[in-house]
């Protein structure tokens, strides 16, 4: 089978997917970037070999000065490299939306959907293993694979949980969250996609809302009822009257247990801990402001520093990133973000988008936008969305939604020059 360029981010999802326990083994802790060399090597040999063309807008050179300085500054002032993993998920991002603009994929849509379709019935199926031999009582297994360093061992007061092919609970709640979105948004739109929604999309539907109730974490249950009111009462093509009035009955019936379940770690009276736990978010806070302001604005670079400047838990994801890489690259990355998926949402908006041709790629950059800022939230506590894995992921729907936008910025741009557009 010839291999074609677009299908190469997929590939690298696949190849990242055991990295996570590969990585357990010392002898094995190379392969943590195996994905990130096997783009730049591909991306270079294309390259040279005049496949690919360089071109950059005024608003690149900024970002990429701003990158510069920010790695010479950490270098220079011998603190090493930070945010390694928020870099990859810069560069991934752009060299999987390479990949795929050299595809020619303006017509195979369908392609990137029956892929990702694959990766979640993957990890949804790998945690579903995971239940079975954990309830079977052969957790051991689990703990071979992964060296030892596998934490379905909690505190007492938990049960031991699915930790998913990233390997952390957290990530195990995410994935089964944007996998019951996907497929619930897939079967919507299945007849104006033109797919066919196979009964295996179905089960894996069913799974994935199933295990997310039964083992929600406090983050990824927030991020969820965000998602949740974007997808009910924003998105065009996915607002439902039934739901839009059946939300709000849910929402009383069930005010009190999920209020319970998102405060209750900050109620010294219900959690012994609580204050621990506030202080483990307020840390990374704390630091930042009695920091110089060079640091301040470029960053400690890599983790023993920022532990060395007084960090005393990491809960805050976000904020050690930040302390990590500096306000500056931090705003930037975020703004570039945020602009580019509010930017695909409002094309959900725009009637004459919704065409045989630009449908399937309102939806999917829609679909994969609200996974990116899924993505984002997720940092305010937990980082396994830009881990070892996890970024590849993160990094593939950032692509998916710069590419939808690429299609319908070009399809708009012709509409214009036809003198077709209102």
């Amino acid at each position: 089978m010839k291999f074609k360029i677009y299908q190469l981010p997929f590939m690298l999802i696949i190849l990242a997917m055991p990295i996570p326990w590969a990585s357990s083994f010392p002898s094995l802790g190379l392969v943590t970037w195996l994905p990130e060399m096997v783009a730049i090597f591909i991306y270079l040999y294309m390259f040279s070999s005049g496949k690919f063309n360089l071109t950059f807008k005024k608003s690149h050179f900024i970002v990429v000065l701003i990158l510069f300085v920010h790695l010479v500054y950490q270098i220079v002032s011998g603190k090493g490299v930070g945010g390694g993993a928020i870099i990859s998920v810069s560069l991934m991002s752009v060299l999987f939306f390479i990949f795929f603009k050299a595809g020619y994929l303006n017509k195979n849509y369908k392609n990137i959907i029956s892929q990702i379709n694959v990766i979640y019935i993957i990890h949804i199926s790998f945690i579903l293993v995971e239940l079975i031999l954990i309830k079977q009582g052969a957790a051991d297994i689990l703990l071979g694979l992964s060296n030892g360093n596998y934490k379905a061992g909690l505190p007492e007061e938990y049960a031991l949980v699915p930790q998913s092919i990233l390997k952390q609970s957290q990530a195990a709640s995410m994935l089964c969250f944007f996998s019951a979105s996907w497929f619930y948004m897939l079967y919507i739109s299945r007849k104006k996609l033109n797919v066919n929604y196979e009964i295996k999309f179905f089960i894996v539907l069913i799974s994935s809302i199933v295990l997310f109730i039964i083992y929600p974490t406090t983050t990824m249950l927030i991020v969820a009822l965000i998602i949740l009111f974007f997808v009910i009462y924003l998105i065009p093509f996915s607002r439902n009257l039934f739901f839009r009035l059946l939300i709000p009955v849910i929402a009383l019936l069930f005010f009190e247990p999920v209020y319970f379940m998102v405060t209750y770690k900050l109620n010294p009276e219900l959690y012994g801990n609580a204050l621990l736990y506030q202080n483990s978010f307020t840390s990374p806070i704390i630091v930042f402001f009695e920091l110089p302001l060079a640091e301040q604005l470029w960053g400690l670079g890599n983790l023993d520093h920022v532990v060395q400047a007084g960090l005393k838990a990491a809960d805050f994801g976000a904020g050690v990133a930040v302390l990590q890489i500096g306000i500056i690259l931090g705003i930037v990355l975020i703004l570039i973000l945020l602009s580019m998926t509010l930017q695909m949402l409002r094309f959900s908006y725009k009637k004459y988008m919704h065409n045989l041709f630009c449908f399937p790629w309102v939806w999917l950059g829609t679909v994969n936008a609200l996974f990116v800022i899924g993505g984002l939230l997720s940092l305010v506590h937990y980082t396994p969305i830009i881990q070892t894995g996890g970024r590849t992921l993160f990094s593939y729907h950032i692509a998916i939604t710069m590419f939808s936008l690429y299609q319908l910025v070009v399809y708009r741009r012709s509409l214009k020059s036809q003198g077709h557009e209102n």
